[in-house]
């Protein structure tokens, strides 16, 4: 199964709400073949894409970001989080990955607990 863990921390500004900063993935769907399976492919590539667009438009230097066999983390600072465009591809990632979990339930599972 897939574990996808959405990352927030306080924003900086007084709004009272936690800022959506980045993102967990772990484990694989097991849906299907090792290479063919098409819940880790659609997970791999909205994880990725989010990853490189993030770091297009912030710098590599700085977005955390941490990718081995099967695991990937990805973070920013809380105050870049809150800029309008890395905002926007974080809750797109939200989504995607929201969509993925719904319609592949036994694959994939959204962790919202803010850590």
């Amino acid at each position: 199964m897939v574990r996808a863990r959405l990352l927030r921390k306080p924003a900086a500004v007084a709004s009272g709400r936690a800022v959506l900063c980045g993102y967990v993935v772990e484990g694989h769907a097991g849906h299907g073949k090792h290479g063919s399976d098409i819940v880790c492919a659609a997970v791999s590539a909205i994880s990725q894409t989010i990853l490189f667009a993030l770091q297009d438009i912030l710098g590599e230097s700085e977005v955390e970001c941490r990718v081995e066999e099967g695991d990937m983390r990805v973070c920013i600072a809380p105050d870049k989080a809150a800029e309008e465009g890395p905002k926007a591809l974080l809750k797109a990632f939200e989504l995607g990955m929201r969509s993925i979990a719904h319609s592949y339930p036994q694959s994939v599972r959204i962790d919202d607990t803010g850590h």
